[in-house]
């Protein structure tokens, strides 16, 4: 009985440790803030809003048919004013496409491709 239940529990640990295939994983802070500021630079270039990066709250990548970057932040405006935005960042491999969807409080949805 005690060797099942060290087994169980040395299982669990190892499952654990491991992150799935195609799930979602927090990022470095350092990291999220470099891909925000490269496509918001992007955006900006192609005439869309002009925004840096204030504050990121939360981050995560995943594995899709690319990656997908999922960010909630406060944006700084041409007036330094900041604005609370969730980011979605989707670059797909197999074309090169890179989708942005901007949902900003108070500034709706802004979605723009390069």
């Amino acid at each position: 009985m005690k060797l099942v239940i060290i087994f169980i529990l040395a299982t669990l640990a190892v499952v654990n440790g491991f992150m799935c295939a195609g799930c979602p994983s927090q990022m470095d802070p350092e990291q999220a803030k470099e891909v925000l500021n490269n496509t918001l630079n992007k955006v900006a270039t192609l005439g869309g809003p002009n925004y840096s990066v204030g504050k990121i709250y939360t981050a995560s990548s995943q594995i899709t048919s690319g990656v997908k970057y999922r960010m909630n932040a406060d944006l700084l405006n041409d007036s330094n004013q900041s604005v609370g935005c969730d980011v979605v960042i989707e670059r797909t491999a197999a074309t090169g496409i890179t989708k942005v969807t901007f949902n900003c409080s108070n500034r709706g949805v802004f979605k723009i491709s390069y």
